[in-house]
Protein backbone atom coordinates (compact mmCIF):
# COMPACT_ATOMS: atom_id res chain seq x y z
CA UNK A 1 0.00 0.00 0.00
CA UNK A 2 1.44 3.66 -1.06
CA UNK A 3 0.73 6.83 0.70
CA UNK A 4 -2.66 8.14 0.79
CA UNK A 5 -3.43 10.87 -1.91
CA UNK A 6 -6.11 13.94 -1.40
CA UNK A 7 -7.92 15.75 -3.77
CA UNK A 8 -11.28 17.54 -3.10
CA UNK A 9 -12.51 15.59 -0.07
CA UNK A 10 -11.66 12.34 -2.28
CA UNK A 11 -9.08 9.76 -0.72
CA UNK A 12 -6.38 7.62 -3.02
CA UNK A 13 -4.23 4.88 -2.70
CA UNK A 14 -2.15 2.71 -4.93
CA UNK A 15 -1.70 -1.24 -4.09
CA UNK A 16 1.13 -2.96 -5.59
CA UNK A 17 1.07 -6.96 -5.59
CA UNK A 18 4.45 -8.27 -6.37
CA UNK A 19 5.41 -11.97 -7.07
CA UNK A 20 8.19 -12.69 -4.52
CA UNK A 21 7.87 -16.65 -5.31
CA UNK A 22 10.23 -18.59 -7.82
CA UNK A 23 7.13 -19.71 -10.07
CA UNK A 24 4.49 -17.80 -12.34
CA UNK A 25 1.50 -16.37 -10.26
CA UNK A 26 -2.08 -15.96 -11.91
CA UNK A 27 -4.05 -13.15 -11.07
CA UNK A 28 -7.37 -12.36 -12.26
CA UNK A 29 -9.40 -8.97 -10.83
CA UNK A 30 -10.18 -7.22 -8.15
CA UNK A 31 -8.15 -7.36 -4.63
CA UNK A 32 -10.16 -7.89 -1.17
CA UNK A 33 -9.89 -4.59 1.35
CA UNK A 34 -11.83 -4.21 4.31
CA UNK A 35 -11.58 -1.07 6.74
CA UNK A 36 -11.04 -2.48 10.74
CA UNK A 37 -11.84 -0.43 13.47
CA UNK A 38 -9.56 0.45 16.20
CA UNK A 39 -10.80 -2.35 17.71
CA UNK A 40 -9.44 -4.54 15.03
CA UNK A 41 -12.81 -5.85 13.97
CA UNK A 42 -14.36 -5.04 10.15
CA UNK A 43 -16.48 -2.09 9.81
CA UNK A 44 -19.84 -2.33 7.63
CA UNK A 45 -18.00 -0.37 4.73
CA UNK A 46 -19.58 -0.47 1.32
CA UNK A 47 -16.49 -2.17 -0.86
CA UNK A 48 -17.67 -1.13 -4.82
CA UNK A 49 -14.95 -2.58 -7.98
CA UNK A 50 -14.92 0.05 -10.72
CA UNK A 51 -14.34 3.47 -11.42
CA UNK A 52 -14.12 6.31 -9.08
CA UNK A 53 -13.47 10.25 -9.30
CA UNK A 54 -9.64 9.21 -8.67
CA UNK A 55 -8.86 6.53 -11.18
CA UNK A 56 -10.80 4.84 -14.06
CA UNK A 57 -11.01 0.80 -14.00
CA UNK A 58 -10.52 -1.03 -16.99
CA UNK A 59 -12.41 -4.21 -15.62
CA UNK A 60 -10.56 -7.56 -14.97
CA UNK A 61 -8.08 -9.50 -16.96
CA UNK A 62 -5.76 -11.98 -16.33
CA UNK A 63 -2.10 -11.27 -16.02
CA UNK A 64 0.51 -14.42 -15.09
CA UNK A 65 3.57 -12.58 -12.91
CA UNK A 66 6.98 -14.03 -13.60
CA UNK A 67 8.79 -13.83 -10.47
CA UNK A 68 9.71 -10.23 -9.78
CA UNK A 69 6.72 -8.81 -11.46
CA UNK A 70 3.68 -6.75 -10.28
CA UNK A 71 0.51 -5.65 -10.95
CA UNK A 72 -1.40 -2.35 -9.42
CA UNK A 73 -4.48 -1.41 -8.66
CA UNK A 74 -6.39 1.94 -6.95
CA UNK A 75 -8.23 2.12 -3.85
CA UNK A 76 -10.06 4.97 -3.14
CA UNK A 77 -12.86 6.56 -1.27
CA UNK A 78 -14.76 9.69 -0.49
CA UNK A 79 -16.08 10.95 3.13
CA UNK A 80 -19.69 11.78 2.86
CA UNK A 81 -21.01 12.85 5.40
CA UNK A 82 -25.02 12.77 3.80
CA UNK A 83 -25.02 9.17 3.91
CA UNK A 84 -24.84 8.80 7.32
CA UNK A 85 -22.49 6.03 7.24
CA UNK A 86 -19.07 7.80 8.02
CA UNK A 87 -16.47 5.48 10.08
CA UNK A 88 -12.92 5.92 11.74
CA UNK A 89 -11.09 3.19 10.35
CA UNK A 90 -8.02 2.95 11.96
CA UNK A 91 -6.77 -0.03 9.10
CA UNK A 92 -6.99 -1.45 6.03
CA UNK A 93 -6.72 -5.57 5.64
CA UNK A 94 -5.99 -5.74 2.12
CA UNK A 95 -5.62 -9.54 0.04
CA UNK A 96 -4.88 -10.29 -3.47
CA UNK A 97 -8.52 -11.84 -4.10
CA UNK A 98 -11.35 -12.65 -1.70
CA UNK A 99 -10.19 -15.59 0.51
CA UNK A 100 -6.64 -15.34 0.38
CA UNK A 101 -4.79 -13.81 3.33
CA UNK A 102 -4.79 -10.51 3.79
CA UNK A 103 -1.72 -8.02 5.35
CA UNK A 104 -3.11 -5.29 7.85
CA UNK A 105 -2.09 -1.82 7.07
CA UNK A 106 -2.58 1.01 9.49
CA UNK A 107 -4.35 4.49 8.32
CA UNK A 108 -2.56 7.36 9.52
CA UNK A 109 -3.42 11.22 9.40
CA UNK A 110 -6.27 13.43 10.74
CA UNK A 111 -9.16 12.70 7.97
CA UNK A 112 -7.52 9.92 5.77
CA UNK A 113 -9.16 7.54 8.20
CA UNK A 114 -13.33 8.60 7.87
CA UNK A 115 -15.03 6.56 5.48
CA UNK A 116 -18.23 5.32 4.23
CA UNK A 117 -17.47 3.81 1.07
CA UNK A 118 -14.14 2.15 -0.84
CA UNK A 119 -14.05 1.73 -4.39
CA UNK A 120 -11.45 -0.77 -6.23
CA UNK A 121 -9.77 -1.06 -9.55
CA UNK A 122 -8.93 -4.51 -11.26
CA UNK A 123 -5.64 -5.44 -10.68
CA UNK A 124 -3.60 -4.31 -14.27
CA UNK A 125 -0.06 -4.94 -15.10
CA UNK A 126 2.35 -2.24 -13.58
CA UNK A 127 4.47 0.12 -15.88
CA UNK A 128 7.71 -0.50 -16.60
CA UNK A 129 10.41 1.60 -16.37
Amino acid sequence: MGEVQAALGHRAVGLTLTNCGKDPYQVFGYPSVQALGTDGKVLDVWVKRGSSYMGADKGPTSVILAPGESVRSLLSWTSNPKTGRLQQASALAIAPAAGEKARTFPLEGSDVRTVDELTLTAWHAAATG
